[in-house]
């Protein structure tokens, strides 16, 4: 027997796999979904073009934190190459709908990864290094990727470590705060090095791994030194490109939820 039946997700019981919550399906793999009710989540009211977006819960005021990629200046998502930030709401429950607060990272940031850290403080992993300007990036407000750029407002250096992060397909930009409203400040020395699309998860004991494309790391400290611990593919898996991993762990093991497609 595969010790990945029922996808971790459940058990084979006289060769039948019965699944956990929410999970369906032969072999466990189909998540059930409750009705929603509209608006939820953020972006939906006013409309906003977004992207992502995960949350921190706060038991001391009861309220979500949500950060999440926003595409600036009324811009579609084609343009989060350079209009994306990282945009933090609050609501009272987690579905939403979530309310503006602030913007915890300005362009240039994608894929938000918040995480609260065993010594009570808090960790944004994100590609971009977040050096520009809160609207930087397009202008879109009067047409599909009308207007010019906003680099011109960020210093030569930083301009050039913006750009070097664009071209690469990201960087690994670490802002840390000793509050979910921030400041969030970057880490310095940041170790983790490149690692797109960033998927962080903290052990109870303050251990943090984080899957980095085909690879987990773990450190047992924000600050690193990282140790790459695993290797993987997707094989097996559906036929299409693999992104924005979600990694979340529960009695069973090691999961991860992909955004997968195929322009075929």
């Amino acid at each position: 027997m595969s010790m990945m039946t029922c996808s971790l997700n459940g058990a084979l019981t006289n060769g039948v796999c019965v699944c956990d919550k929410p999970w369906s399906g032969p072999e466990c793999g189909t998540m059930n979904f409750k009705p929603v009710s509209f608006p939820q989540g953020y972006g939906m009211a006013p409309n906003l073009t977004t992207w992502g977006g995960n949350t921190i819960h706060d038991p001391t005021a009861g309220r979500w934190h949500m950060y999440v990629s926003a595409m600036t200046n009324g811009c579609p998502l084609s343009t989060w190459g350079h209009n994306s930030r990282i945009d933090h709401a609050v609501a009272d429950v987690i579905t939403g709908p979530y309310t503006f607060v602030d913007v915890a990272v300005p362009t240039w940031a994608h894929n938000a990864a918040p995480i609260a850290l065993k010594d009570g403080s808090f960790a944004i992993v994100h590609i971009g290094t977040g050096e520009g300007p809160a609207s930087g990036g397009q202008n879109c407000t009067h047409g599909n990727g009308g207007g010019g750029w906003a680099w011109d407002k960020m210093s030569p250096s930083s301009l050039e470590r913006a750009a070097a992060a664009h071209e690469l397909g990201g960087g690994s930009t670490i802002h840390v705060s000793k509050s979910l409203d921030g400041p969030w400040v970057p880490l310095l020395p940041n170790s983790l090095g490149h690692c797109n699309n960033p998927a962080p998860w903290v052990h109870a004991n303050g251990t943090i791994f984080i899957v980095c494309g085909d690879a987990m790391k773990r450190a047992e400290s924000i600050s690193g030194p990282w140790t790459t611990v695993s290797t993987f593919t997707h094989a097996g898996g559906p036929p299409g490109n693999y992104e924005d991993p979600f990694l979340y762990v529960d009695d069973r093991g090691f999961h991860l939820i992909y955004h997968v497609y195929n322009t075929h």
